[in-house]
């Protein structure tokens, strides 16, 4: 599983501990947290036969944006559902296919 730890600044001894985050939702809810870390390190499985997949369920989710303006219904309403579970479920999430005229005004 992918995790993401703290990574610390110079000025801190490198032997403070470190927490496992998995998401950005685990951080958010975090109650051992002080403060936001500035810095993170995102480490992933390498070695052996363990292969990183980005359609992985512990990868954070891409929507594609230009599904929620589809002429197609069933495109739009899954791109929202994407939209909806990944702010539930992790909090934040990576934009495909984002197309800037779509926020200019007319």
């Amino acid at each position: 599983m992918d995790t993401v730890s703290p990574v610390a600044p110079p000025h801190q001894e490198a032997s403070s501990p470190q927490l496992k985050i998995t998401s950005a939702k685990t951080l958010a809810e975090s109650t051992n947290l002080a403060s936001i870390p500035s810095h993170y390190a995102f480490t992933t499985p390498t070695s052996g036969d363990q292969a990183v997949h980005p359609d992985h369920d512990d990868s954070i989710p891409v929507i594609n944006f230009s599904l929620l303006s589809s002429s197609n219904p069933d495109q739009r309403c899954k791109a929202v559902s994407d939209l909806d579970k990944a702010c539930e479920d992790w909090g934040i999430f990576m934009v495909h296919m984002f197309l800037a005229c779509s926020l200019s005004a007319s």
